[in-house]
C-alpha cells in the first residue's frame, strides 16, 4: 500500500520520502535524525532553500517545494511516548500539500479519534485491509487461473490476508513442491517463516506462552481467557494482543468477543502439541 501511495504521489508530480527503521533504530534521537535527513534530501531535490542548522522538523517540511508525502514504515520500531508525542506535533503543524503515511503494527498514541473527526486522518486497520472474496478472486485468477470455488475455499482459510495471498500466488506460480498443500490449507513455508520471524519470535516469553494457551479457540472473551490461563488479566491481555497487531480482532462493537486469524492458529497448533508433549 505504501508503494502504491508513493507511485500515485510521483505520478501527480509530488515528491516522496521514505523513513524506514531497522531493529537498532528504536531510539528517539535516531528517529529525529532519519526524519531530518529525509526532509533535507527532499528540500534539495525540489530546489528548496535548505538551512542545515535547523532541527525544526515542521519548518523543514514546510521548506519542501510542492506536494510531498513522507512514508513512515514499521513505525512500531519507534512507538513509545516520546516518539508519539513528536509525531503528533509534526502532524498538527503539517502545511497544506504535505502528508504523512504511517505503517505500524501497534496504534500510536496520536489522538487518532480527534484527527479522524476533523478530517485530518484516515486510519485503516487489519479488517479494512483484508481482501473480500471478489478481490481475492481477481488477484488469484489473473495470476494462477484458479476457479471461483477454489478461491472461495482458499479465501475462507486465509481470511482475505493479502500477504498470504501473495505467498500462495508465488508458490502456485513456481509450481514448487508444496504448492498443492498451500492451495488446500492456505499455509506455505513463507507464511510459516513470516509468522515465526515477524510475529511469534518477536514477543517475550510471557506473551508467547499466552498465545499458545488461547490461540486454538474459535472465539475468545475475557472470562474464557481467565479460565484457560488462570488469573484475572484476560481483558487486559486481549486488548494488548489486539492493539499490538497480533492477528487478534474484535468480532463485535463492544470488544467483548475476539478471534485470531485462522492461519495463526494453524501456525501455533504444532507448537502447542510440542509444549504438551514436553510436559508429559
Amino acid at each position: 500500500m505504501l508503494r502504491q501511495l508513493a507511485a500515485v504521489q510521483v505520478d501527480a508530480g509530488g515528491s516522496v520520502g521514505w523513513i524506514t527503521p531497522v531493529s537498532q533504530d528504536g531510539d528517539l534521537s535516531r528517529f529525529v535524525q532519519m526524519f531530518i535527513g529525509t526532509c533535507e534530501r527532499l528540500i534539495e531535490d525540489t530546489g528548496g532553500k535548505l538551512r542545515r542548522t535547523t532541527r525544526d522538523i515542521p519548518a523543514l517540511i514546510s521548506a519542501i517545494n510542492g506536494p510531498a508525502l513522507l512514508l513512515l514504515d514499521e513505525y512500531d520500531q519507534f512507538a513509545h511516548g516520546q516518539a508519539d508525542a513528536l509525531l503528533g506535533q509534526i502532524i498538527e503543524q503539517l502545511p497544506p500539500g504535505k502528508r504523512i503515511a504511517v505503517a505500524t503494527r501497534t496504534m500510536p498514541d496520536l489522538s487518532s479519534a480527534r484527527l479522524k473527526l476533523s478530517g485530518r486522518a484516515i486510519v485503516l486497520g487489519s479488517i479494512d485491509l483484508r481482501f473480500d472474496l471478489g478481490e481475492s478472486y481477481q488477484f488469484l485468477s489473473e495470476r494462477c487461473r484458479l476457479g471461483l470455488e477454489e478461491v472461495r475455499e482458499l479465501h475462507s482459510r486465509i481470511d482475505g490476508w493479502p500477504a498470504a495471498l501473495q505467498f500462495i500466488n508465488l508458490s502456485l506460480a513456481s509450481q514448487k513442491q508444496g504448492a498443492a498443500k498451500a492451495l488446500r490449507s492456505g499455509m506455505t513455508q513463507e507464511v510459516v517463516d513470516y509468522l515465526a520471524q515477524e510475529v511469534f519470535l518477536l514477543q517475550n516469553a510471557e506473551t508467547r506462552k499466552a498465545l499458545l494457551g488461547i490461540c486454538l479457540a474459535d472465539r475468545l472473551c475475557a472470562e474464557l481467557v481467565n479460565h484457560k490461563l488462570g488469573g484475572t488479566g484476560g481483558r487486559a491481555l486481549l486488548n494488548r494482543l489486539s492493539d499490538g497487531g497480533l492477528f487478534l480482532d474484535p468480532v463485535d462493537g463492544d470488544r467483548h468477543w475476539f478471534r485470531f486469524h485462522p492461519l495463526l492458529a494453524i501456525f501455533c497448533e504444532p507448537r502447542c502439541d510440542r509444549k504438551t508433549a514436553r510436559k508429559h
